[in-house]
């Protein structure tokens, strides 16, 4: 029997291996000839820019979800393991069809090590949140400034909708009250062990509501973040559309 020292090493050779055989498949099927000269024709400076911006857009995200961690978990989780649990969501984020495979993926390696699985995972969904609450609060906020070059107003309608329907969301969500006689539902169908974890996620949820300092200070590291990822989108359109440039 292998000991947990050569098994991690097993483990992390059949990791390597894995990666290089779907870099080679996609090198593959992309052509290497055709690659070659795809990156002849790229500039360089645009090539460091879109490195600079996502690995500081990772770094940071990586920052957010850390300190959702440290606000709320009574386990200590070091930033090092934060790094480890996120890179692997981004690889699933990357091989599966769907976005969220990453999510799960790491709100089960938290909750495993934590021994915190429904207080863990709603770390991941409050992240996922203040991303996404982000995207639309600089998406409200820009429509204004753009108004008058949009061709479609409807894109503003809808980015206001969106933005508003959110805000009214999560101050439902926070009211215990009325939470609370949704939760009755349970009690009537009696489902009182699934009543038992929803109760629990819920809570892991809504301590983040006594946590203001901590949340208003991830607000401004995903505010930081959604910017670099714009910059990084606009260098990665430079690469990719290298006879049409944007401004």
């Amino acid at each position: 029997m292998m000991d947990s020292r050569h098994k991690k090493l097993l483990f992390h050779i059949i990791q390597f291996l894995v990666s290089v055989l779907l870099l080679g498949y996609i090198i593959h099927k992309a052509e290497p000839r055709v690659l070659l000269e795809t990156l002849k024709s790229v500039e360089l400076k645009y090539y460091l820019y879109y490195v600079v911006y996502s690995s500081i857009a990772t770094l940071l995200m990586i920052a957010r979800w850390y300190y959702l961690i440290k606000a709320t978990l009574k386990t200590p989780v070091s930033f090092r393991d934060t790094t480890v649990y996120s890179l692997i969501g981004l690889f699933f984020n990357l091989v599966m069809p769907t976005a969220i495979g990453g999510d799960v993926a790491r709100g089960y390696l938290l909750g495993k090590h934590s021994g915190e699985m429904e207080k863990g995972s709603m770390t991941v969904l409050v992240d996922r949140f203040l991303g996404s609450f982000t995207v639309f609060l600089i998406g409200f906020i820009s429509v204004f400034f753009a108004f008058t070059e949009l061709e479609d107003k409807r894109f503003l309608y809808i980015t206001v909708f969106f933005f508003i329907a959110t805000i009214i969301f999560t101050m439902l969500f926070l009211n215990r009250r009325l939470m609370g006689f949704f939760g009755r539902f349970f009690d009537i169908f009696k489902l009182t062990k699934l009543k038992k974890i929803m109760k629990e996620c819920y809570e892991g949820v809504y301590v983040f509501k006594h946590h203001k300092r901590t949340m208003t200070g991830t607000l401004v590291i995903s505010i930081v973040l959604q910017v670099l990822n714009v910059y990084a989108t606009v260098s990665y359109t430079h690469l990719t559309l290298p006879t049409k440039r944007i401004v």
